[in-house]
């Protein structure tokens, strides 16, 4: 066994070996060969990955899939062990596309290929966790097209459910930055929908030549990642068909519930979709004029993009290189040079094979016959151009002349246009969507010229099917009268898939009669998906305005008279305007008793403050209520107290008490509620009360304590890990990664800093915070007794 293979030298290394290229003297053929690497951290066990390496060959020797790297053989000699696996001739993925953006013919050959060796890999319960351009191998074929493999599993773990992060001996991670998900940074547990991240940075980084989350710095790109600050993917690539590029940044979905489950629910997808994509790449469209400008998204002009002066080019098909390239492994990272650049050129339509059928025989004919037939022919054109000039039309172009009108409009940043040019670019669309949507799409969402607008909102009053939709989307940034009107009338009447869009658009576009209109709508849908739609867009109107108070006088006449069901998302926004005034319509809802009153309670969480009216309130009602279901609310809220300190907080919850004594529930909650405080008033109290709860809440508090800051005169740093995360939700949590709080999604969740200042004065607070969220958020910030409300980066 140790003679069979003879090494000829080492042409790479993977992530947890180098590998080499031997000759099999028993088969005649050469392979490529890995063995671990010697460790340089002696506290690494070289036996460890050695039995890493064997694993990663048993792991690939399970898979036999024409997409998926083949594994020979497994041995061991005087140097250690290797795995002998299939030698493959050809260049990596990031390799090809370092030609050229990919076409998006190409482009479905490698997603279908990449995605079928996937759904195999993760049958088995296999998470990759190192997917990247240089692990998926591009092996040509002799019939000139190409074949992908999946290479370097050596990161991989079977599991049917998520597995722990694999970390080095300095806690560090291992993987490939740029394309890891957010929670390999997190540390938190990985599975499928892990790899479905790492393949949707691949699938954006071919497309467009530039990765998804950039940086300066590895740190930089990890808070990318984190962030999620990324372009969306249509605005670089506005030939890629629009449902095509959604589906690549549905996979790098920041949250993983919001990624497809796994590779098959990916590939079904995306099957569907592209049922009425040409297997083959269509001819390129004509080159753009060279005085055409170029949208250019992001900072600078980095590699693999164009300079804005620079014409634009068509992606180039994937093709095979002009000159041969060395035997790559199949584990073998990216060679130290790259080849020279090669030239690739757009396929073009083969010309059409002369027919080889003997032509039909022609008798003569009579040509008094022939002259009657012109006599008509006559007659019927005249009588159509007098018809044509005489007939009232919009002028539309015939198909290639629009193909390349739209072409040529794709390309400009803000292309010229009028209400004329709306209903022809409209009418193109039809009710069919077809692959020159998108493009037609784009065009109408940046045309610049008179009454532009209003041209949309009125063709949306009159467009069906595929129109309808693109008009809907473009409708909210593109407000007018026109078009609010007919969104109204699609929420109103329209399919839920438009009163979806139609809800969105009019978040844009919308004001305080939209708004209600939009409550209003909310008593006829059918699902939570439809009612949270509704629900943003009354948020995204009622953030446009800049004064808390009157969001507050919007929404509560809207409460007593709402659908039930819609009522908790008012409260939510009430919660959100952070007016003193929102409290007084809660007293109100609490007031009204029965499911007002539970709602109201269900709200308190996401409530940022309570003054002494509202605790008043709470208090009542839950001393003369359900104890179980009301206690924990109305202890969380008493809890932060905007305008008491320490002790008269304690002294606030200390009147619940009596609700905790006939309930192990309302016991618990309390408890749970008061861990968040800092004072030994705050645990002397939980020490009296009757729970399992009350020891691990001291201990909580106990801590809290410890954690107190006192402000000095100058500048004072909160580190995040100082502060105490109030959440039910458990959805933020302090990454020692990146050093600070991340996943923070709800707005019940606070993060309180517990500071003692022993000297009055003023003073200020400033925050480093930001959002990967799309649209406006905000953060309130409170001292003592003061708040304010800034917006979120």
């Amino acid at each position: 066994m140790t003679n069979r293979y003879q090494v000829k030298g080492k042409i790479g290394q993977g992530g947890l070996g180098d590998v080499y290229l031997a000759h099999d003297s028993q088969l005649d053929r050469d392979v490529a060969l890995k063995r671990v690497r010697p460790p340089e951290d002696s506290a690494i066990s070289a036996a460890n990955l050695e039995a890493d390496l064997i694993r990663e060959a048993r792991t690939l020797s399970s898979l036999q899939h024409p997409n998926i790297v083949t594994i020979y053989d497994v041995g061991h000699n005087e140097s250690g062990s290797f795995v002998v696996m299939e030698l493959l001739k050809g260049e990596t993925l990031d390799q090809v596309s370092d030609r050229g953006k990919l076409t998006v013919a190409d482009f479905r050959e490698v997603v279908l290929q990449v995605l079928e060796g996937m759904v195999a890999a993760q049958s088995l319960g296999l998470v990759h966790r190192d997917l990247k351009p240089g692990n998926l191998m591009v092996n040509w074929l002799a019939s000139g097209k190409f074949q992908i493999k999946i290479l370097d599993f050596g990161l991989a773990r079977f599991s049917k459910s998520a597995v722990p992060q694999t970390q080095d001996q300095g806690d560090g991670i291992f993987g490939s930055i740029w394309f890891m998900a957010p929670e390999q940074f997190e540390r938190l547990p990985l599975d499928a929908r892990t790899d479905m991240y790492s393949l949707g940075c691949i699938f954006y980084k071919i497309l467009t030549q530039r990765h998804p989350f950039d940086g300066t710095s590895p740190v930089d790109v990890m808070v990318s990642h984190l962030q999620h600050a990324v372009t969306p993917l249509h605005q670089l690539r506005n030939d890629v068909p629009r449902w095509m590029a959604d589906w690549v940044m549905w996979l790098v979905s920041r949250n993983m519930d919001d990624r497809p489950h796994d590779a098959r629910t990916a590939l079904n997808f995306f099957l569907a979709e592209a049922s009425g994509l040409p297997a083959e790449p269509a001819p390129p469209p004509p080159p753009p004029p060279k005085t055409a400008s170029v949208r250019i998204v992001g900072r600078g002009t980095a590699r693999g993009q164009r300079n804005p002066s620079q014409p634009a080019r068509s992606p180039a098909p994937v093709t095979r290189p002009a000159t041969a390239t060395p035997a790559a492994p199949a584990a073998a990272a990216k060679p130290a040079t790259r080849p020279v650049a090669l030239a690739v050129s757009p396929t073009t339509t083969p010309p059409r094979a002369a027919s080889s059928k003997p032509s039909r025989p022609t008798t003569p004919k009579d040509p008094r016959a022939a002259l009657k037939w012109w006599i008509l022919a006559g007659v019927a054109l005249v009588a159509y151009l007098t018809w044509v000039i005489l007939k009232p039309r919009t002028p539309i172009l015939p198909r290639a002349d629009h193909d390349e009108l739209v072409t040529r409009l794709s390309i400009q940043d803000e292309p010229p246009g009028d209400a004329t040019l709306v209903a022809e670019l409209v009418s193109w669309i039809g009710e069919t969507a077809s692959p020159e949507t998108p493009k037609i799409a784009a065009v109408l969402g940046r045309l610049k010229g008179p009454d532009i607008n209003e041209a949309i909102g009125t063709q949306l009053a009159t467009a069906k099917g595929a129109a309808r939709t693109v008009l809907t989307e473009i409708a909210g940034d593109r407000p007018s009268a026109p078009g609010n009107a007919a969104l109204l009338e699609i929420l109103a009447s329209g399919s839920p898939e438009d009163r979806n869009l139609a809800a969105t658009s009019l978040g844009k576009s919308g004001n305080a009669p939209e708004a209600l209109a939009m409550v209003k709508a909310a008593a006829i849908a059918k699902d939570d998906q439809s009612r949270r739609n509704l629900a943003n867009g009354v948020s995204a109107i009622l953030a446009r305005s800049a004064d808390p108070a009157t969001r507050v006088r919007t929404i509560a006449p809207l409460l007593p008279s709402c659908d039930p069901a819609f009522r908790p998302d008012l409260l939510r926004l009430l919660a959100a305007t952070g007016d003193s005034s929102a409290s007084d319509v809660l007293i109100d809802e609490i007031k009204a008793g029965g499911d007002r009153l539970r709602d109201a309670f269900n709200q308190l969480d996401a409530w940022p403050a309570a003054d002494s009216n509202l605790a008043s309130a709470v208090l009542s009602a839950t001393l003369a209520g359900d104890h179980d279901s009301l206690t924990g609310p109305a202890a969380r809220l008493l809890a932060r107290l905007q305008d008491l300190d320490a002790a008269a907080t304690v002294t606030s919850l200390a009147r619940l008490v009596p609700a905790t004594a006939s309930s192990p529930k309302a016991a618990t909650d309390f408890c749970l509620a008061a861990a968040s405080l800092a004072s030994p008033e705050a645990a002397a109290l939980v020490a009296s009360i009757t729970s399992d709860a009350a020891a691990p809440a001291q201990a909580a508090i106990a801590d809290n304590i410890k954690r107190i800051t006192t402000i000095q005169t100058g500048a004072n740093i909160l580190p995040a890990a100082a502060a105490v995360i109030v959440s039910n939700t458990k959805d933020a949590f302090h990454s020692p990664t990146v050093r600070y709080i991340t996943s923070w999604l709800q707005p019940s969740t606070r993060l309180a800093w517990d500071v003692s200042i022993p000297k009055a004065g003023k003073f200020s607070v400033s925050i480093l915070q930001s959002s990967g969220q799309k649209g406006d958020r905000s953060c309130r910030i409170a001292l003592g007794t003061s708040a304010t409300e800034r917006n979120v980066r």
